[in-house]
């Protein structure tokens, strides 16, 4: 006997129940032997008219397997979407750490700008958004930005150009309760600025109130420097 998946035979059920047929209480036998017929014009005990019963059943698998190729278009048109970076928008002439503090329940979103989403720290060198950290870090970008317009911080390339000194996020997972929400950290300043901060004492250095490092400028580098840096044009 040729073996049919349920959903088989229940659409055949189903397409024969609405037609008011009388069918035997064996539903599963009755359509396993009514989907054998293959005779053209033959009439079964039951008098069903095959021909026009397998034209109707034709129409039902046309039907059902256009519509199962129009989702399967559909879910692969929509497909995986691949998260955007961050463009990082820094106070020009900030040095110290800027922390973003992300699922931040009634804080904004982030706006999209050039296929980035826009991070726009002002002076207090800390920023909250409602949005969840996406963790693509290869394609950020840094600028500072001023009333003039804006300029990309160098990440790489000489030492002594170099603005993004050092970057972590968390928490981690054997965080000790209370476990804030995420939150991504970034030093901005020259090497040799970080180099002291990190052979200083940090028992002494001061913190937010979660424990992690404050942020807010340490100091801050003047147009001179940033053009002697090569990090902005005259």
């Amino acid at each position: 006997m040729t073996q049919w998946t349920i959903s088989q035979r229940n659409v055949l059920i189903n397409n024969l129940g609405i037609r008011g047929i009388r069918v035997k209480p064996n539903y599963e036998s009755f359509a396993d032997r009514f989907l054998q017929i293959r005779s053209e014009g033959l009439k079964t005990h039951y008098g069903v008219d095959m021909r026009a019963t397998k034209f109707r059943i034709a129409l039902l698998s046309l039907a059902l397997t256009l519509g199962v190729g129009i989702v399967s278009v559909g879910i692969a048109a929509q497909g995986p979407t691949k998260p955007l970076p961050y463009r990082f928008l820094i106070p020009e002439g900030y040095v110290g750490w800027i922390r973003a503090d992300f699922d931040v329940e009634g804080a904004p979103t982030l706006p999209v700008e050039d296929g980035f989403y826009i991070l726009k720290f002002n002076e207090s060198g800390r920023l909250k958004t409602s949005l969840g950290d996406l963790l693509e870090s290869r394609r950020d970008e840094f600028f500072f930005y001023s009333n003039e317009g804006k300029y990309r911080l160098h990440e790489g390339g000489p030492v002594e150009q170099r603005l993004i000194q050092d970057q972590f996020s968390g928490p981690g997972r054997n965080h000790v309760k209370p476990v804030p929400n995420h939150y991504r950290y970034i030093f901005v300043g020259p090497k040799a600025v970080f180099d002291r901060y990190q052979a200083g004492d940090k028992s002494i250095e001061p913190r937010e109130a979660d424990g992690y490092p404050k942020v807010g400028a340490r100091s801050w580098l003047t147009r001179e420097d940033l053009i002697g840096m090569k990090v902005r044009q005259p």
